[in-house]
């Protein structure tokens, strides 16, 4: 798919799926984008070590807690799940990164 027609198809999705090892979750380029476009991001993965500040449950869904665990997410908790990765999202993109590595070199 071109760029534009990605994004438009990923703005007008609830979730995205995801096979990452939960530890490599903050490096994931598919993640940010689902973050920067506000979908609920699935990992197939078995959930594992959280990194980057990236907790399933709160952040994103984990499929094996889902089938092991506490009751499924509602509407509003989904949009909450959505909601805390945005946030996480925006600590995370470059503009931040690279003031936060500006000020470290200036030290």
């Amino acid at each position: 798919l071109e760029h534009s027609e990605l994004g438009r198809l990923v703005l007008q999705s609830r979730y995205g799926l995801l096979d990452y090892p939960s530890q490599l979750l903050g490096k994931s380029g598919v993640l940010a984008a689902y973050a920067a476009h506000g979908c609920v991001a699935l990992d197939t993965r078995p959930s594992g070590p959280d990194t980057d500040g990236l907790v399933a449950g709160r952040d994103y869904l984990a499929l094996d807690s889902l089938r092991r665990g506490p009751p499924q997410p509602d509407a509003a908790g989904l949009a909450a799940m959505a909601a805390a990765l945005a946030a996480w999202y925006a600590g995370h993109r470059l503009p931040q990164q690279a003031q936060e590595l500006l000020a470290l070199a200036r030290v």
